[in-house]
């Protein structure tokens, strides 16, 4: 996805995200450094699916490859926790993208 679009910059790998739940997105969000505005997660369900749930307070299925941007409600990454909230701007299947 990077090389597609374009991105230079880091990458960061946690495994710990792999088959996680919505919990471990958002410690991982929370430790995140403030010099990031934005930040892509890739990862599987039902766990990301959960996470937008979680955050969103809607449920969406995400098919596999769908991309989901959720608007914040937070300044600092480590405000973030499990009542955090967002506001879903958008969800594009594979599908819609071709």
């Amino acid at each position: 996805m990077a090389k597609v679009a374009g991105y230079k910059g880091e990458i960061t790998l946690n495994r710990s995200l792999y088959a996680a739940g919505p919990v471990a997105y958002i410690d991982v969000l929370r430790d995140l450094s403030n010099e990031y505005a934005r930040v892509l997660i890739v990862g599987h369900n039902p766990g990301l699916e959960e996470l937008v749930s979680m955050l969103t307070s809607e449920s969406h299925s995400l098919s596999t490859c769908s991309l989901v941007h959720i608007q914040l409600l937070v300044n600092k990454w480590n405000e973030m926790d499990n009542k955090t909230k967002g506001k879903l701007s958008g969800i594009w299947h594979p599908r819609d993208l071709v």
